[in-house]
């Protein structure tokens, strides 16, 4: 009867501990399998500005390549990003590019409305 008892103890012991196992590796590779993540802080999809000039920040995880309409912009280590623009009059399409290291992309798009200040 004794014998039983632990045997049943250490399956029980070896469950949990397999368990916790997955459990951790999911959580660390969770963001290995979302893939890079863009989040713009300064300016939201489908606003319209007074000036032909904007800056264009926000944050990126999981990133090794940032580009604003197909040219490369910096990151710092915290992921932070800050890049001027200048807007065409009228409707202009952003186009924010992230790549990571295992080649997953992710592509946010921007439609700003640039109407100019009449005098």
């Amino acid at each position: 009867m004794r014998n039983k008892t632990k045997f049943i103890l250490n399956i029980i012991l070896l469950i949990i501990f397999f368990t916790l196992v997955i459990g951790y590796s999911y959580y660390k590779a969770q963001n290995l399998i979302k893939g890079p993540i863009i989040l713009i802080e300064t300016i939201q999809d489908g606003d319209l500005v007074k000036e032909s000039f904007i800056e264009i920040g926000g944050k990126v995880k999981n990133v090794a390549h940032l580009s604003l309409n197909d040219r490369k912009i910096f990151i710092n280590e915290s992921g932070v990003f800050n890049e001027s623009l200048i807007l065409n009059p009228g409707y202009n399409i952003i186009t924010i590019k992230a790549v990571d290291k295992f080649d997953k992309e992710t592509i946010k798009e921007l439609k700003i409305v640039y109407q100019a200040e009449e005098e």
